[in-house]
């Protein structure tokens, strides 16, 4: 496979970084002090992990259908289960609605040249999903939040793009609205895994160890997310 390879320099980064992306492509973010030669052997050096994680996210790509293209007949997921979407155009309406069946996922948008259809159905799609996202999240936290023994000050619903939920100082959580498109077991571990850090606010032993008394099974749970981070790409 050949790569190419893309050099960014920053003052934001004390380290090199490396990513990534479809369809062949490796971005190389680097301190502006550090010399080109070095930079350029490092990236020689990761070319092979490169061409295997490319692979690996082609092959995630094709398991979740991304990207999107929010046509009918695609599959969209809600905790863990796909449904089948189905797009219907209801002249003279100018709202959509985003209705969940037993095996469907119906969108009903108002009339609007077949070219800005796409479009329609991504924004109440996005809509949708953020709204049930929040309802099912403050509902984990509620559900966990004695368990763990910790409670935030506050439950945010986020468009992240590099995680799926954070802990701020201050005591409030914030989660990846992406998340109600993993099963609920996955859902709940993030869910705890932040509560966590409310009491252990790192990745010490002694937080790990709360984790594993709350959820033993969370190990589970970091692979799948592992596995599936390719679900922060969607919608993008």
């Amino acid at each position: 496979m050949s790569i190419n390879v893309e050099i960014r320099r920053t003052d934001r980064t004390k380290s090199v970084a490396f990513e990534v992306r479809l369809p062949n492509t490796m971005i190389v973010s680097a301190p502006r002090r550090l010399p080109a030669r070095a930079i350029q052997r490092l990236a020689e050096d990761r070319l092979d992990w490169a061409a295997k994680r490319l692979l690996f996210i082609e092959a995630a790509y094709g398991r979740h259908g991304l990207p999107k293209k929010f046509s009918g007949g695609e599959t969209f997921s809600y905790l863990g289960r796909d449904s089948l979407l189905t797009v219907v155009v209801a002249a003279g309406s100018s709202r959509s609605q985003v209705v969940l069946t037993e095996d469907r996922l119906l969108v009903t948008i108002g009339a609007v040249p077949e070219e800005a259809q796409e479009e329609r159905v991504k924004t109440a799609l996005l809509k949708w999903y953020k709204s049930a996202a929040r309802q099912c999240l403050e509902a984990a936290v509620e559900r966990w939040s004695p368990v763990v023994g910790a409670r935030p000050t506050a439950v945010k619903v986020r468009n992240q793009r590099r995680r799926w939920g954070s802990c701020s100082h201050n005591g409030s959580l914030n989660f990846n609205w992406r998340l109600v498109m993993a099963p609920a077991g996955i859902l709940d571990y993030v869910v705890v895994h932040e509560l966590c850090h409310l009491r252990e606010p790192n990745h010490s032993a002694r937080y790990w160890d709360l984790v594993s008394q709350v959820m033993p099974e969370h190990t589970d749970h970091r692979k799948w997310l592992k596995e599936n981070a390719v679900l922060l790409e969607a919608f993008t």
